[in-house]
């Protein structure tokens, strides 16, 4: 199987610059080039115009806006044209995964450190879900996978 990795950049946007965040973005780029990362990675960011700096460098790259309330960030990720977001499972319902879906944007749900928030998240049918519980998750998507 191949493994698919997260580029989560906490870049706190009250403090970045946008010199800080371009130069970031740039070395973030030569990483992905490097390890030809292109097609097995994603960036998740609460920066936008970080996020608009990487498509700039790497179009059609998978952006993932990383917020705390889902409406306002489903008209941003809309907006902006990013792939979707990232968001903790308790900030989510299955309505808007289904929203979100039905605009083509994508859902990656975290925050799930129990085996009923692991199941909670599935049901909600996300694309990926991020997990301290891998073990656990994949048990379970195995067993409800008939």
């Amino acid at each position: 199987s191949q493994y698919h990795f997260a580029f989560d950049c906490k870049l706190y946007t009250s403090h970045s610059t946008t010199e800080f965040e371009q130069m970031f973005a740039r070395t973030l780029y030569a990483i992905i080039l490097k390890f030809n990362l292109h097609n097995s990675s994603h960036i998740e960011s609460q920066s936008p115009d970080f996020m608009q700096y990487v498509a700039t460098l790497i179009p059609n790259y998978p952006l993932y806006y990383y917020p705390s309330v889902f409406k306002p960030a489903l008209d941003i990720i809309v907006s902006k044209n990013f792939t979707g977001m990232v968001i903790k499972n308790d900030f989510i319902t299955n309505e808007d995964v289904a929203e979100a879906h039905s605009l083509s944007k994508k859902i990656i749900i975290w925050g799930t450190r129990t085996n009923s928030e692991n199941r909670d998240a599935v049901n909600k049918n996300p694309d990926m879900i991020e997990t301290d519980q891998v073990h656990y998750l994949v048990q379970y998507l195995h067993s409800n996978s008939n």
